[in-house]
């Protein structure tokens, strides 16, 4: 019973809505593979899409989800452009499929595929989880990055809570009976307000143009968060805010039309 109460609790952001790609469809984008040198054997499954060698865009999922969330705007890629999207470790067919806590691995796990795509610096859009993920990424690796779009990210510490039920869903004998999804996302969210109090210092060090596509109706991740990275991304080349009101947190699915703007605006 308590595993079905912690289920519930954690679906609440698991079946986003609104996407219109059909499961054929979704299977028609090709797949590959790449290893992260280094301990934990990980193997880094990603979608990829478009023009090859053109402008690259790196799409970073949030949490729960995997690449797939990307389905929509990797069927319709631009001339021009080759759109990547990974499934983050712990998620989709990236393996080992056990949970990664740490902003920095989840960051150091995409620096291969960056490197692949050298000379050329890619734009990295990252949703909700994804958002913090690009951005130490960027503090980490400035000179893989072009500049990044975060939509709906997570930022703020202050806006971090874990509640009781999350804290149960983390005992070992609870995992071992929920999905791995789910108790991998409820393990990267207790430990988030910590990663993002490590990622605080870095945020003045980014340099690069930097968007921020956020819903004024997010309850999942707070518009309050939009003003904390305004404060922060100080020595940006250029900050844009792409404020939509009364979008909600699910902007792959509900607002790819926004994000296209972004990508657009941010290659040209």
């Amino acid at each position: 019973m308590i595993a079905g109460v912690v289920v519930a609790a954690l679906s609440g952001c698991a079946v986003p809505p609104g996407q219109k790609a059909s499961e054929a469809e979704v299977a028609s984008i090709a797949r590959a593979t790449y290893e992260v040198p280094g301990p934990g054997h990980l193997r880094v499954s990603y979608l990829h899409a478009g023009t090859p060698g053109g402008r690259a865009v790196v799409f970073v999922h949030g949490t729960p989800g995997s690449a797939t969330i990307w389905a929509d705007m990797l069927l319709h890629v631009p001339k021009g452009m080759e759109y990547f999207a990974v499934d983050r470790p712990g998620f989709g067919d990236t393996t080992p499929r056990s949970a990664e806590t740490s902003l920095a691995a989840h960051a150091a796990a995409l620096v291969p595929l960056l490197k692949r795509l050298a000379p050329q610096r890619p734009i990295l859009l990252g949703h909700s989880y994804g958002g913090p993920v690009i951005v130490r990424l960027a503090v980490d690796h400035p000179e893989l990055v072009s500049g990044l779009i975060i939509a709906a990210g997570a930022l703020d510490p202050a806006q971090e809570h874990v509640y009781t039920i999350q804290y149960i869903g983390a005992w070992k004998a609870v995992r071992s009976v929920i999905p791995s999804f789910l108790s991998n996302a409820n393990l990267e969210l207790i430990a988030l307000r910590g990663e993002l109090d490590k990622l605080a210092p870095g945020l003045g060090t980014v340099r690069c143009p930097i968007t921020i596509v956020h819903g004024t109706a997010d309850t999942n991740v707070p518009y309050d968060n939009v003003p904390y990275m305004t404060a922060r991304f100080v020595h940006s080349r250029r900050l844009r805010l792409i404020k939509l009101d009364g979008a909600n947190h699910f902007l792959p699915e509900m607002h790819p039309d926004a994000l296209d703007g972004a990508i657009s605006e941010m290659a040209s």
